[in-house]
């Protein structure tokens, strides 16, 4: 592994305790699974903090992740839909099993926001109570189908508006310590300003908008989207959300076909979980 350099800032000054969460890739772009305490360094302000702790989301130490869950809920989505019911509720009750302390909501979308995250489902294996959030997430979870006909949200425009509900989604109550990963499944592009603003005018953000979200809300986007410029291959001169937030890409497609499972993205995020280092220490 080559030396690399991050900065932080902390937002907080008045707080003497930082957290520095951060994750590692080898040459190869696969991520690290260990680190010696000797191999960092840490600074603050030029400063060398010579007592720290460093530990790693294990089954010892496990901080709790967000996961925003936004799905296209127009008639062509139908079938992805339904299956994406069962899998993510499989997740729910798995996650519990293995230990997870994770907090789930829901975002629909079409040409507009239909359902913004309003509320964040506490799913603490380690708190009983915390059971009834769980009931109350997969009876929302079974409520969910694509729209049709009058009701269909998608407009007489071509694409839809995802980027909308990413910037929705960044302005949830997130909680500032944990993990936080966006799971966004569309068929279809995305309107935006000024170029394809489509029949939702200035409802349609720019790209500018959206890049500077996912800056502040430090979410990880994990689409499942067709192959576009601004999923996963640049947007002018600008990069992808996927490459913006550190998330990773998944082809529609390849949802469709059973290539690849609502599973094999709920899996990703597990693996990007157990990577996960935090340094620790007192100013």
């Amino acid at each position: 592994m080559l030396q690399s350099e991050q900065v932080f800032t902390q937002e907080s000054l008045e707080k003497n305790k930082t957290v520095i969460s951060f994750q590692i890739k080898d040459n190869q772009g696969n991520f690290v699974q260990s680190i010696a305490e000797s191999s960092l360094m840490i600074k603050e302000n030029q400063a060398a903090v010579t007592q720290f702790s460093l530990n790693k989301n294990s089954l010892e130490i496990r901080s709790v992740v967000d996961i925003a869950f936004a799905v296209d809920v127009t008639g062509s989505m139908t079938s992805t839909i339904e299956s994406a019911k069962v899998r993510l509720i499989n997740f729910i009750k798995k996650s519990r099993e293995s230990g997870y302390h994770t907090r789930i909501c829901l975002i629909t979308f079409g040409d507009y926001t239909l359902q913004k995250c309003d509320k964040f489902y506490d799913n603490d294996p380690a708190d009983v109570t915390t059971l009834v959030q769980v009931a109350e997430l997969i009876s929302e979870i079974t409520k969910l189908k694509a729209l049709k006909g009058k009701q269909d949200p998608g407009g007489a425009d071509l694409n839809e508006n995802p980027m909308r509900a990413v910037i929705d989604a960044a302005q949830a109550s997130w909680n500032p310590q944990h993990q936080k990963f966006l799971i966004l499944i569309t068929d279809d592009g995305f309107l935006y300003s000024p170029n394809n603003q489509g029949t939702v005018g200035s409802l349609a953000p720019k790209y500018s908008e959206i890049k500077e979200s996912l800056k502040q809300s430090q979410i990880k986007v994990f689409a499942v989207t067709p192959s576009l410029p601004g999923y996963n291959r640049q947007f002018g001169s600008e990069e992808s959300i996927v490459t913006l937030s550190q998330g990773e890409w998944f082809n529609y497609s390849d949802l469709i076909s059973g290539k690849i499972t609502l599973d094999t993205i709920l899996n990703r995020i597990i693996i990007q979980i157990n990577t996960t280092f935090f340094a620790e220490y007192i100013a």
